[in-house]
């Protein structure tokens, strides 16, 4: 007697099924950090965003452009959106002369200063020295993102997170 056994190849449905399952995982995964880590770039652009335009102002404090002192005006309006900073020339926001407004990116806005408040940072002329501030900036998607820029008083700027 013989026998003979009719071997089939190909996969099972499980099979496939597994290997689907597998696949659709690392996906989400891979999303996941991909979206993470666009918002993080995004925090650390705004960051250095911020930095580059404090180090412009202290330098034209410093150089004593226009004989005057120099600052940043930043500005968390109440609502959604529309977080600012303000370069100005002079001694405080009020009185001075505004050289131009920034808008921070719509994914980003500030923690410190807080809603509906503002804080403002002035350089003094020839020195750069400044008095202590902390500016935060957050994700608005993902809230465990920050970067704080802390300026102590002899003008140092440092950024961390």
């Amino acid at each position: 007697m013989n026998i003979k056994f009719n071997k089939k190849n190909g996969f099972t449905l499980l099979e496939v099924l597994i290997s689907i399952s597998i696949l659709a995982i690392i996906g989400v995964i891979g999303f996941t950090y991909l979206a993470n880590y666009r918002r993080s770039s995004q925090l650390n652009l705004e960051a250095g965003r911020i930095v580059g335009y404090f180090r412009q102002t202290q330098n034209n404090a410093i150089a004593g452009k226009n004989l005057s002192d120099w600052g940043i005006h930043f500005s968390n309006p109440s609502g959604d959106g529309g977080d600012f900073f303000v370069i100005f020339e002079g001694s405080s926001f009020g009185s001075s002369t505004t050289t131009e407004r920034i808008y921070l990116n719509k994914g980003v806005g500030f923690s410190i200063p807080a809603d509906d408040s503002s804080i403002d940072v002035i350089f003094q002329r020839n020195s750069g020295r400044t008095s202590s501030s902390t500016i935060s900036i957050i994700s608005k998607v993902n809230t465990n993102l920050s970067k704080q820029i802390k300026i102590n008083s002899l003008g140092q700027i440092i950024s961390s997170e």
